[in-house]
């Protein structure tokens, strides 16, 4: 199996450094009470996000290529000849030589290495630019809110208003076919939007409200006129009366005025009152 550095985990929040599979952390932590660093303006240096920049650190690509590569193989001048000298022995001594093949193996390895992060930082490269652009394309996507549809610009971080609906007062005065801008068409969006309080409104309730006093006042001279010919019918019915008890006055009674006694008939069949103590004669 061909060794190498070990790659490096993912960075653990916002200065949190990364580190090897194996734990061992290749770029250091910053400080957690680091001064607070103003926002670079948008649209300067490196391609920001949607946000006008990232929310999580950079991925260092350089500690990467450094643990994926590993240090180079030194290999000294003397350690060449010396291997070269202990390959002419083992030959000589019918055994296979093995130490100039080690040392090439060495020079190999670190090359193969190499070329592995090469390729490896060069997808990583590629998969963080289409995850970028991914999020910046999602960020432009035209939204809506309300009855307007927007846009996002991720490069100057400006939204723009795409289409804007009509609302429900531009609908109603739209429809009560008003020229849009005109007298009629504004005081209709206003009646819409003021319902109730609106002039259009007030001047119809003044209208209801002098039609229903004109009713009221109507009704009242019909109620008067009732009234006056009743108290007329009436004082000519007491006229009438007056007059007839005038033509027929009661008949008179002669004499004292006197309690009534009661009355019988006798035996003989003659009329007889009580006196208060016996019986009389009817005089």
């Amino acid at each position: 199996m061909r060794e190498g550095g070990n790659a490096p985990g993912p960075v653990s929040g916002f200065g949190g450094g990364t580190f090897n599979i194996d734990g061992s952390q290749v770029t250091p932590a910053e400080n957690g009470d680091a001064p607070m660093r103003s926002a670079p303006p948008l649209g300067a240096g490196a391609r920001q996000g949607p946000l006008g920049g990232s929310m999580r650190q950079p991925f260092d690509y350089d500690a990467a290529k450094k643990a994926l590569v590993g240090d180079a193989p030194q290999v000294k001048d003397w350690q060449k000849v010396l291997a070269v000298v202990a390959d002419g022995i083992a030959s000589y001594q019918g055994r296979t030589p093995t130490a100039v093949q080690g040392i090439v193996e060495r020079q190999s390895d670190f090359e193969d290495r190499r070329r592995y992060a090469a390729e490896q930082l060069a997808k990583w490269q590629y998969q963080d630019h289409a995850r970028q652009s991914e999020a910046d394309l999602r960020a432009a996507n035209p939204f809506t809110i309300g009855r307007e549809r927007l846009a996002y610009d991720p490069a100057t971080g400006e939204t723009s208003v795409q289409y804007r609906g009509r609302q429900d007062a531009e609908i109603y005065a739209d429809t009560l076919g008003f020229d849009r801008g005109s007298e009629e068409w504004g005081a209709a969006v206003e009646d819409y939007v003021l319902r109730s309080s609106g002039p259009s409104a007030h001047m119809r309730d003044m209208e209801i409200d002098d039609h229903r006093t004109g009713n009221d006042r109507m009704l009242e001279g019909f109620r008067q006129r009732n009234r006056m010919e009743m108290e007329g019918a009436r004082q000519s019915n007491r006229r009438g009366m007056v007059d007839y008890r005038n033509a027929n006055p009661a008949p008179s009674r002669g004499g004292s005025r006197r309690a009534a006694r009661p009355t019988a008939t006798d035996a003989s069949g003659n009329k007889v009152e009580w006196d208060g103590k016996a019986w009389v004669p009817v005089k």
